[in-house]
C-alpha cells in the first residue's frame, strides 16, 4: 500500500457498558473525518463541542475505509478495501452524562500509613502507577 485513501465509516467510545456508538446528537454524523494538508493525512474532530466535552477522558475508536489510490483506471484493476482502525484517549477526565459532573475517584486508604511499612504487597499509589503506566504509557 503506498497512496491509500481513507473515509471515515464509524467511530465508538468505550462506556461502562463497553463499546458504544459515537455520534453527533443533531445529525446522527460520525464526529470524525481525514483531513489532508501538505501531504499528510489527519483524523479531524468535526463534532459538536458539547460532546467533545463529554468525550474528554474516554477511549475512543475510530473506523476507517480505505483503498489504494490507483493510477490504473482499467476495468480489470480489482480495487481492495481494507479497514483499520484508530484508538485513542481524548484529554481529560470522564464526565457524568446527567449531571456533565466530573468523575472522581476517592480511595478512603490513598494516604494511609501502610503504604509505607507493608514490604508484602503493592500500595494502592504503586498500584494506580501501574495501572497508568499499562494502559497510558504502553
Amino acid at each position: 500500500i503506498k497512496k491509500p485513501v481513507c473515509v471515515v465509516s464509524g467511530a465508538k467510545y468505550l462506556s461502562d457498558d463497553g463499546w458504544t456508538d459515537l455520534r453527533n446528537p443533531l445529525d446522527t454524523d460520525v464526529p470524525f473525518r481525514m483531513f489532508r494538508d501538505e501531504g499528510r493525512t489527519y483524523l479531524q474532530w468535526v463534532g459538536e463541542p458539547d460532546l467533545r466535552i463529554k468525550m474528554s477522558g474516554r477511549m475512543i475508536m475510530v473506523y476507517l475505509m480505505c483503498r489504494e489510490l490507483s493510477t490504473d483506471v482499467s476495468p480489470s484493476t480489482i480495487q481492495q478495501l481494507f479497514t483499520p482502525c484508530v484508538a485513542f484517549r481524548i484529554v481529560g477526565s470522564p464526565s457524568k452524562f446527567q449531571s456533565n459532573v466530573t468523575e472522581v475517584a476517592f480511595i478512603p486508604e490513598a494516604h494511609s500509613k501502610q503504604e509505607s511499612t507493608s514490604g508484602d504487597s503493592l500500595s494502592v499509589s504503586n498500584m494506580l502507577l501501574l495501572v497508568y503506566h499499562q494502559y497510558f504509557l504502553d
